[in-house]
């Protein structure tokens, strides 16, 4: 609608110039914004006021030309002239269902512009840590993160979605030992549990899933060895979950990348994180302090 008005603007000016209304060399690009009280119209413009010094001319008057050359557009129901010269635009009937009859024989298409050029952006969203099934607030996350990625794709950006996640530290741990726990409970073992494990029912379902799988024969096993396995396991199945869920909201990323990675040797024996920390401790910017390795941010 903007282009359109900016159109119908232009036009307008120049028809007063060929008509030896405005003495003008060159046409403006004209600013239009929405009016602050409604009852003004549905645009206003002060491009008359823009005019005002190389047309030599009263901006007011200015305005009223204008005006004369836009009144009886099919576009346009009214114009009127405010203050010392802004213009005050009442679009038709017809110039509103021309935006309908656009949406319609465009279809998906609508809107659809080259902004991005084809450069590519990745949005990383969601990134639920994989210890449990996906609450509300993921969901608001995902309808967010996918509809910017959309929207981008939509203005030429080639949009990458990725899933950062979360499946290394204390936190998997803590799952792992959380699901071994009620799994030795299903099997008659009395445990411990601990206030900082995972309380949810979903850990006794994982568990369950487990035993019918696998029966109990963890029971017996070392305690470390049973943890390893049962946080594979119970990791295969959130993210599975996870994935599940996703996809019935119709979110689908490009890539799903495992923070254990980061921390995985490479080929030199050193982890990316590794690696990292001392490409930055070369430059200066780490430092040890309170038994923890800083990274020295004030430099930027």
């Amino acid at each position: 609608m903007i282009e359109l008005l900016s159109g119908l603007i232009h036009d307008a000016i120049k028809a007063a110039v060929e008509a030896g209304g405005l003495n003008l060399t060159e046409i403006p690009e004209p600013h239009l914004e929405r009016p602050r009280d409604p009852s003004h119209g549905d645009w206003a413009t002060n491009v008359a006021m823009q005019l005002a010094k190389d047309a030599r001319m009263a901006p007011r008057q200015i305005a009223e030309v204008i005006a004369d050359q836009m009144n009886g557009h099919e576009d346009i129901a009214a114009v009127e002239i405010a203050g010392p010269g802004f213009i005050n635009i009442r679009l038709s009937g017809a110039a509103l269902q021309r935006v309908l009859r656009d949406v319609r024989d465009h279809g998906a298409d609508y809107g659809r512009v080259d902004i991005g050029k084809g450069r590519r952006v990745q949005v990383e969203f969601v990134s639920a840590n994989p210890v449990g099934p996906m609450h509300v607030g993921h969901g608001r996350w995902a309808a967010l993160g996918d509809s910017m990625a959309r929207v981008l794709e939509h203005a030429g950006f080639v949009a990458q979605r990725e899933f950062y996640v979360n499946d290394a530290g204390v936190q998997m741990d803590t799952f792992a030992k959380s699901v071994a726990a009620r799994y030795m409970e299903m099997n008659g073992v009395e445990v411990e549990f601990a206030d900082d494990w995972y309380q949810g029912s979903y850990i006794r379902d994982i568990a369950q899933e487990i035993m019918d799988a696998e029966g109990p024969k963890w029971v017996d096993a070392d305690s470390d060895a049973r943890e390893s396995h049962f946080k594979e396991q119970a990791y295969t199945q959130v993210l599975a979950h996870l994935k599940r869920v996703l996809h019935g909201m119709g979110v689908d990323f490009d890539v799903w990348f495992s923070e254990r990675t980061l921390h995985e040797p490479a080929e030199d024996g050193v982890s990316a994180v590794e690696s990292a920390i001392l490409t930055l401790r070369e430059a200066g910017y780490i430092y040890e302090k309170d038994g923890a390795t800083w990274f020295r941010t004030t430099d930027f």
